[in-house]
């Protein structure tokens, strides 16, 4: 334990010892509980089911204190149906929780939410509920190195919907790395299936697939699967037929593969079609002009680059406002030019293939990510007539 009474990542394999050490002395639910908290947050639920099955042959029913514990377990082993039967007597976030990963459901998410007691809990729920949504929630301060790393994931995946995609990944694999070190293998496995789908990996998923399987996670086994059948593998997938969550990844992966459009402002899970499109994008090789963070045209994962810096702000103002608005702001994109009109019609020769590259600006908007790394006069301008 560490010295606020959480739990240590860096000692989980240390932590699991001892919970199973004390549950030997004493089969008490308070040792019962502890054993399962550590389990679940390594993601091991082969052991997390068999250890309840101990619980059922020695003590009978499981006491209501169990639930919480029992939803995270089936949610992750794909057990709706069981986990239906739970829901009305479930805290305030974990049923938020599978309003959110199960249902597909954030406006119900969010609603239960508002009724987490715990700030901190409150505040990272609403953080990943905004990242499916399109939406910004602010991220809590952690408390131990546990919800350090907690965010550190849940950053990823925004980086990621969001469309910084570029620093996002240089970023996933560190972040991979703890959480494998530090044995919380679901917060690794989830990041990093997201970033072998977006650098096209079919082979390292398949053997990231055996990993969840071996751990007895059968939903993330199972998107794993869509993942790799995106990227052409032939694999057989098997869904609950409520499991809405998944069923909309295997949806979004089908138009994926034939093009994605932008999601549109009223979609209740943009952030997840806006991941999408970008996955879509990466996967055609196509060229977009991304606003997300730092002004970048984008060709799947690499950055195109244009003999001129200041030819890329005026794509960026003629893809957001047409010719005639840049024209007429020429002095704003060559502030130091005495004839920025000019320069207009000169820099015209290194954008021309690009004049109608797809923009990301809206999923930017939502994210609040628009040009939020350029420091320029033109980006502040932009800002003020693109917000």
């Amino acid at each position: 334990m560490s010295k606020d009474g959480s739990m240590d990542p860096l000692n989980l394999k240390n932590e699991r010892k001892e919970a199973e050490e004390r549950l030997k002395e004493d089969f008490s639910e308070k040792n019962f509980l502890n054993l399962l908290t550590v389990l679940l947050l390594m993601g091991d639920m082969r052991s997390v089911g068999r250890y309840l099955r101990v619980w059922k042959e020695r003590k009978g029913e499981y006491p209501p204190s169990f639930m919480p514990y029992l939803a995270l377990y089936y949610m992750r082993t794909m057990e709706i149906t069981a986990l239906k039967g739970l829901l009305p007597d479930l805290p305030p976030a974990i049923r938020s929780l599978v309003h959110l990963k199960v249902f597909a459901d954030p406006l119900k998410a969010l609603e239960l939410a508002e009724r987490v007691e715990d700030e901190f809990a409150r505040a990272r729920i609403k953080y990943e509920i905004g990242t499916v949504m399109g939406r910004s929630y602010p991220m809590p301060e952690p408390r131990n190195s546990l919800e350090d790393l907690s965010l550190k994931a849940l950053r990823a995946m925004r980086g990621f919907h969001s469309g910084k995609l570029l620093e996002t990944l240089k970023v996933a694999d560190e972040m991979v790395d703890e959480g494998v070190d530090s044995w919380l293998r679901p917060t690794a496995l989830h990041v990093k299936e997201n970033e072998l789908l977006l650098r096209g990996k079919a082979s390292e998923l398949h053997f990231l697939r055996l990993a969840a399987h071996d751990l007895g996670m059968r939903r993330e086994a199972e998107r794993i699967k869509i993942y790799e059948r995106f990227l052409g593998e032939d694999v057989e997938i098997e869904l609950h037929e409520e499991d809405r969550s998944l069923l909309k990844v295997l949806e979004l992966s089908r138009k994926a593969r034939e093009g994605m459009h932008l999601p549109e402002e009223e979609s209740p899970l943009f952030g997840i079609e806006a991941f999408w499109w970008y996955v879509s994008n990466v996967r055609k090789n196509r060229t977009y002009l991304s606003f997300s963070g730092r002004l970048r045209l984008m060709e799947g994962l690499k950055e195109v680059k244009i003999p001129r810096r200041r030819a890329l702000v005026l794509l960026a103002f003629i893809r957001l406002k047409g010719y005639t608005f840049a024209r007429e702001n020429a002095h704003v994109i060559f502030p130091e030019s005495t004839r920025p009109k000019r320069r207009v019609a000169e820099y015209l020769r290194y954008i021309r293939p690009y004049l109608r590259v797809p923009i990301d600006v809206r999923i930017a908007k939502r994210f609040n990510t628009f040009l939020d790394e350029e420091g320029e006069g033109w980006a502040g301008f932009l800002r003020e007539r693109a917000l």
